[in-house]
């Protein structure tokens, strides 16, 4: 019964189960009523079927591959998550597409099909905490001790930037011109996008 209750939950799922009893109630009905056998009626028409199959194939896929998803919930709505080079906030998942609100405000819609047969990232868990790796070039007559220490000074005071763990600055590579850093820090994710 708990089970039956999780799944009921889901948008997708309680249409997929209205589908099959309306499916079943017009087949008794046709049955009864209509003293129609519905078993040779589908083997009349095989071409109709077959049509009909053909023509329905990637709503089916997309339908089947969406009730993987409610099922297996590697993601659920409110969640981030990366596809490909987009990251974005799960806002809906339907019969054909899975909906992901991006970073610019714009709404991606990908085929379901294609999101459960494809890698992504959920951003979300185990938790929202996220580390950023930001390269940064000065030139190389600012002394490295004195850049290290601006840089993480500069980082204390970001108020995106957490404390524990503690940011680091990184020399990753000298040259006669100038030296390349790496900015190591800790973010709750997209703390800038809860706020809006």
């Amino acid at each position: 019964i708990l089970a039956a209750s999780i799944l009921l939950k889901e948008k997708i799922t309680k249409d997929f189960i209205k589908l099959i009893a309306y499916t079943l109630i017009a087949i008794i009905l046709m049955r009864i009523k209509g003293n129609i056998n519905p078993a040779s009626f589908i083997t009349t028409s095989a071409v109709l079927t077959a049509v009909i199959g053909l023509a329905l194939q990637n709503t089916l896929t997309n339908l089947f591959s969406g009730l993987v998803i409610q099922l297996d919930q590697p993601f659920t709505i409110g969640e981030w998550i990366r596809y490909e080079n987009i990251t974005g906030q799960v806002v809906s998942v339907t019969w054909k597409s899975t909906q992901i609100l991006t970073r610019e405000h714009g709404v991606l819609f990908i085929p379901n099909v294609e999101i459960s047969n494809k890698r992504f990232v959920n951003l979300s868990r185990p938790t929202e905490l996220m580390q950023m790796r930001i390269p940064l070039t000065l030139p190389a007559h600012i002394a490295p001790n004195q850049a290290v220490r601006h840089l993480l000074n500069f980082l204390k005071q970001q108020h995106f930037v957490l404390a524990e763990p503690s940011p680091q600055v990184r020399i990753v590579k000298m040259e006669a011109s100038n030296i390349s850093y790496e900015l190591i820090f800790c973010c709750q994710l997209f703390l800038e996008q809860r706020k809006r």
